[in-house]
C-alpha cells in the first residue's frame, strides 16, 4: 500500500478540511488506551455524545420514513428497552445461537418489527451488518464485555494524530505487499508480490480479516486447521461513508446523531469537526445492501441523494436548506478498498471461539493483532491497539523462552 494506517484514513479537502473516511470516533473513556494516548499528546478532543446520559441522549433522534423522532419519544424507548433485554441475556452451555433478529422476535417480549427496526438502526448498522448476520451469542457477549464506558469523541484534526504519532522511529516499508510467509524453519521469510524477500525471527499479522479470507498471503506449512476454520467462519462488515460539508448547521445545536430507515444512509453524523474552517461536516454511513447500491451509482449521485435526503428531514415548507449550503462532498467505500475489502469484524453467527483461535500465535514465530482478535471487543481502534499490546507482551515473551 501507498500509506499506512489501514482503516484509518484521511482526507483534506482542497479548502483545508481533514475528513476521516475510517475510524474518526473515540468510543469511552475509562481504560481506554487510545482516549489515554490523546490525554496524553494533549490531542483537543470534541465530546459528540453519551449513550448513557438520558438528557444527552434525549436530543438525538432516529428518521422513521422521513420523520424526526428524538430519543425520548415511544417508539424509540421501545427499541432501547429490547437492546437492554438484549445485553441482559445470560450465556451457558446451552444457549443455542441464531440470529439476533430472530432470537430477539422470538424470546424479547417487547420485540415487534417497528422496535426492531430501530435496534437495527442501532446495532446492525454500528457493526456494518444487520440484526439478521449478527450472531446473538457473540453480540451479547461483546456488549457485556464493553468497560470503557459510553462518551463518544473525536479528535480535533483527525485520527491522523494517532498514525503520526505511532509512526515515530519505524522503519516502514511502503508498496510492500506481503504475498507470503514461510515458517517453517528456525527463521521467518517474508516475500513480497514482487519477489522480494525479509528474513526474521518472528513476524505479527495485523492484515484485516478479508485479507486472510481471501488467502492473499499464503503461509508455509499451512496454518492450523482451527485457525483455518476460524478465519472462514468470521465474518467482515461491508460500510463506507459519504461526507459532505456545508456553509450553514442546519440542525439543532444538540444534535450530533441520526439513526435512520434509509435504504442507503443507515446513520448520520453532525458534530462540526470542521468549524475552524469556517465549514460545517456532516457524514452518512452506508452499510449493508445499502453499500451495494451506493457503488453501483456515480459518486456525485449518491452525494446528491444524500443531501436531498437532508432537505427531506430538516427542510420545511419546501425549502432545502441542505441543498442551498452544500459546499463538498465525497464517498468512500471500504468495501472496495484493495486492502481492507471491509470495514471490521462482527459478531456473526456460529463464531464463538473464533477470535480466540485466530489470536493464537503459531509455533511461536507467527502471531496475530488487530481488531478482529480482542477477544473482548472487537471492530474499533481501541480494540486494535489493546490487541497489539497483547501480541507484543507475547512476542517479547517468545525471545525470552528463546533465551533459555
Amino acid at each position: 500500500m501507498s500509506d499506512i494506517g489501514g482503516r484509518i484514513l484521511q482526507y483534506k479537502t482542497p479548502d483545508g478540511v481533514p475528513v476521516d473516511l475510517g475510524a474518526e470516533f473515540v468510543h469511552g473513556s475509562k481504560s481506554n488506551i487510545l482516549f489515554d494516548m490523546a490525554q496524553e499528546q494533549q490531542w483537543p478532543m470534541h465530546h459528540v455524545f453519551d449513550i448513557d446520559d438520558p438528557e444527552d441522549m434525549g436530543q438525538q433522534a432516529v428518521v422513521l420514513g422521513g420523520k424526526l423522532s428524538y430519543f425520548d419519544e415511544q417508539v424509540v424507548q421501545d427499541a432501547l428497552e429490547v437492546l437492554e433485554w438484549l445485553r441482559g441475556q445470560k450465556l451457558d452451555d446451552d444457549f443455542q445461537d441464531t440470529s439476533v433478529y430472530h432470537y430477539l422476535l422470538q424470546h424479547c417480549p417487547k420485540a415487534s418489527r417497528a422496535s426492531l427496526a430501530i435496534v437495527d438502526c442501532i446495532l446492525g448498522a454500528t457493526w456494518g451488518a444487520s440484526l439478521t448476520t449478527l450472531g446473538v451469542k457473540e453480540t451479547i457477549s461483546d456488549e457485556n464485555n464493553w468497560e470503557h464506558g459510553s462518551q463518544n469523541y473525536v479528535i480535533q484534526g483527525g485520527f491522523r494524530r494517532v498514525i503520526d504519532h505511532l509512526k515515530q522511529g519505524l522503519n516502514i516499508k511502503l508498496g510492500w505487499r506481503a504475498s507470503s510467509i514461510d515458517y517453517s524453519s528456525a527463521k521467518v521469510v517474508v516475500t513480497s508480490r514482487r519477489g522480494a524477500s525479509l528474513e526474521c525471527t518472528c513476524v505479527l499479522i495485523t492484515a484485516p480479516l478479508s485479507i486472510l479470507k481471501d488467502g492473499d498471503i499464503q503461509f508455509t506449512p499451512e496454518l492450523p486447521a482451527p485457525k483455518r476454520s476460524a478465519i472462514r467462519t468470521m465474518r467482515m462488515g461491508a460500510a463506507g461513508k459519504v461526507v459532505c460539508t456545508f456553509t450553514t448547521a442546519f440542525w439543532p445545536p444538540a444534535l450530533h446523531m441520526l439513526l435512520t430507515d434509509h435504504n442507503i444512509f443507515t446513520q448520520i453524523w453532525m458534530y462540526g469537526q470542521a468549524q475552524d474552517q469556517g465549514y460545517h461536516v456532516v457524514t452518512g454511513y452506508i452499510t449493508g445492501p445499502g453499500l451495494a447500491l451506493a457503488e453501483g451509482q456515480l459518486r456525485a449521485t449518491v452525494i446528491r441523494w444524500f443531501v436531498e435526503y437532508l432537505d427531506l428531514i430538516f427542510g420545511w415548507n419546501g425549502v432545502q436548506v441542505a441543498s442551498d449550503s452544500f459546499h463538498r462532498g465525497m464517498v468512500h467505500s471500504w468495501a472496495m478498498h484493495p486492502g481492507a475489502r471491509g470495514c471490521y469484524a462482527y459478531p456473526g453467527v456460529g463464531t464463538t471461539g473464533c477470535r480466540e483461535a485466530l489470536a493464537r500465535p503459531v509455533a511461536d514465530r507467527v502471531f496475530f493483532a488487530g481488531e478482529a482478535v480482542n477477544l473482548k471487543s472487537c471492530g474499533n481502534v481501541s480494540s486494535a491497539l489493546e490487541s497489539g499490546h497483547h501480541a507484543a507482551e507475547a512476542i517479547a515473551a517468545s525471545f525470552w523462552r528463546a533465551r533459555l
